[in-house]
């Protein structure tokens, strides 16, 4: 989780919620409105088992497995939707840091 993480980082990119799952691995979510961006990481060292996003009105726009080999071809994916939801959450509420200092 930490290297996608690290990957999907930016200046503006908004903080994910990251709990546990039923299985010991990890899942990061990015929430703004109805628009949500989830990573799921299973605890067998895999590197991204599960990649699903939405648009701004709830409708799915990418669902998807990963094997290690497919990773990075979802993770670009995941990085622009990323930078969109985070576009929208920084101009709705700019301030939104200030809850992490």
């Amino acid at each position: 989780m930490a290297r996608i993480l690290i990957e999907l980082k930016g200046e503006s990119v908004v903080y994910p919620t990251i709990h546990p799952n039923a299985e010991g691995g990890l899942i990061a979510e990015w929430r703004s409105g109805p628009q949500i961006i989830v990573i799921e990481i299973e605890g067998n060292e895999s590197i991204g088992d599960y990649f699903c996003s939405t648009d701004i009105h709830g409708n799915i726009t990418l669902e998807k497995d990963c094997s290690e080999s497919e990773c990075l071809d979802c993770t670009e994916e995941v990085k622009r939707q990323l930078y969109r939801l985070s576009a929208k959450a920084n101009s709705e509420n700019p301030s939104w840091r200030k809850m992490f200092r």
